[in-house]
């Protein structure tokens, strides 16, 4: 493969996979009461690049690591879970709730409220950075909202399909970081699409 042609690959990529998309289901009436949601996040049966089992792709990361460098596998195994509390879900409230201020409604963790924001991570492809090419990670989300004393009945549901993480120079060789900044584009196009369904 040509220098050119991978120039082209690598400048073509981000416009291939930026193409996120939203849709929705239910009512979004419960927004007239709910400034405060609790949140929780979900990674049920997730998907993992072309794994259908994340177990099996933590599982061949693991193996690969441990057989370039013994004992890495296991430390990158347990960064992989830890980043789950440690770094997506604090992005994903911190922009969530930059860009719901404006219409009065918040995200918390560590609160009992009636409502409930269920986001639920359905597939993820890390990307990857190699310098002369590079491909953002994309991630898809489910997110449901429901009376916590009614978990079974979904109000309204919204789909978030192709979440893109990267960094806009170039620098996100580090595939969590990738991953992070997924959560955070998920989180703020969440904000601005309830802000379009908000009561009148």
């Amino acid at each position: 493969m040509t220098k050119q042609l991978l120039f082209l690959l690598a400048l073509a990529c981000p416009f291939i996979v930026n193409a996120q998309k939203i849709s929705a289901s239910g009512s979004f009436d419960f927004l007239k009461e709910a400034k405060k949601m609790q949140t929780s996040f979900n990674y049920e049966n997730v998907v993992v690049g072309e794994f259908s089992n994340e177990n099996d792709y933590v599982r061949r990361e693991v193996t690969e690591k441990n057989d370039k460098e013994p004992g890495s596998g296991e430390i990158w195994k347990e960064k992989w879970y830890a980043n789950r509390s440690n770094r997506f879900e604090p992005n994903f409230l911190e922009l969530f709730n930059k860009h719901a201020a404006d219409y009065g409604v918040s995200a918390v963790r560590d609160e009992q409220t009636k409502y409930v924001m269920e986001v639920k991570t359905i597939s993820i492809d890390p990307g990857w950075n190699v310098g002369v090419m590079r491909r953002p990670a994309l991630i898809d989300f489910v997110v449901y909202f429901y009376d916590r004393n009614e978990p079974d009945n979904i109000l309204a549901k919204v789909e978030l399909a192709k979440c893109t993480g990267q960094d806009a120079m170039g620098y996100d060789f580090d595939s969590a970081y990738r991953m992070e900044e997924a959560y955070a584009k998920g989180a703020k196009s969440l904000a601005k699409y309830l802000a379009k369904k908000m009561p009148k």
